[in-house]
């Protein structure tokens, strides 16, 4: 969106993934601002470097977002099954 500085406007950022129906994204913070306004999220999680500790898992679901489930990779750089996982996911958002 260009009216929206994604740097430095965080009400805007903030408005604009609580209008989303749901929200795909990394380990930043769009993920927390999503987990916080309890938005349904697809988190996607590297194994290995680049793992950030508190996103540890219970059953794929963020211990501190009720709201995130987290797709984390089997193996390092093996994004394939997570995509392949995220658009099963999101055709099951789409179909509800």
């Amino acid at each position: 969106m260009e009216d929206i500085d994604s740097f430095s406007d965080i009400d805007g950022i903030t408005s604009l993934i609580d209008a989303c129906d749901f929200i795909i994204t990394v380990s930043n913070t769009n993920a927390h601002i999503a987990g916080a306004l309890g938005k349904k999220t697809l988190l996607l999680l590297p194994k290995g470097k680049g793992r950030i500790w508190y996103w540890t898992s219970d059953k794929n679901k963020s211990t501190w977002y009720s709201s995130i489930q987290i797709i984390e990779q089997s193996f390092p750089g093996e994004w394939e099954p997570v995509i392949n996982e995220v658009r099963t996911i999101v055709r099951g958002f789409i179909s509800e």
